[in-house]
């Protein structure tokens, strides 16, 4: 992932962060997620993630920022990106290298391997907001969930608020 996805990635996030309306994904549901009941450290590792975005809602038009156009939601979008997980019994902690929203998503697994975790990004010195929550199932070292990304804030006078449906897949890499 060279600096064209970073670029990509920011514009993107800033984008979405101007969409939706005020109903949705708050940092409240996103923070403070309780751990689950798993025991161990079976879910640890280095994982190669593919998430494809499959629905936009909210104010979502592009917009000029930082002298670039910038879609914050476009339907079909796929992007390949490396997360490391650490699981500490009921724990879970996602890093993700290079993204732009809230690249730290904390909260909880279960015994059966199903795990939500969330967490809150700003930028442009809090002008953005990202929110993240992704929930989904962790088994056998491969990774599949629902991600939900919302960017909220105000860029060149346009307040925005767009939410974007990621659905995400990947192996834990050896």
């Amino acid at each position: 992932m060279g600096s064209k996805w970073m670029v990509g990635n920011a514009l993107l996030g800033a984008l979405a962060l101007l969409g939706c309306g005020s109903d949705g994904l708050s940092e409240t549901e996103v923070t403070n997620i309780p751990p689950g009941d798993a025991v161990g450290m079976e879910h640890s590792g280095m994982y190669e993630l593919e998430a494809v975005t499959v629905a936009c809602a909210g104010s979502c038009a592009p917009v000029n920022a930082f002298g670039l156009i910038i879609s914050p939601c476009d339907v079909g979008d796929r992007n390949t990106e490396f997360a490391e997980i650490v699981q500490v019994d009921g724990s879970l902690q996602v890093d993700l290298e290079d993204v732009l929203w809230a690249s730290r998503l904390e909260g909880g697994v279960w015994n059966d391997g199903s795990f939500e975790v969330g967490g809150v990004k700003t930028e442009l010195g809090g002008q953005i907001r990202f929110i993240a929550h992704s929930t989904g199932v962790l088994s056998g070292g491969t990774w599949t969930s629902d991600l939900e990304l919302r960017s909220v804030g105000t860029i060149d006078d346009q307040s925005r608020d767009c939410t974007a449906t990621v659905e995400v897949t990947g192996t834990r890499l050896e």
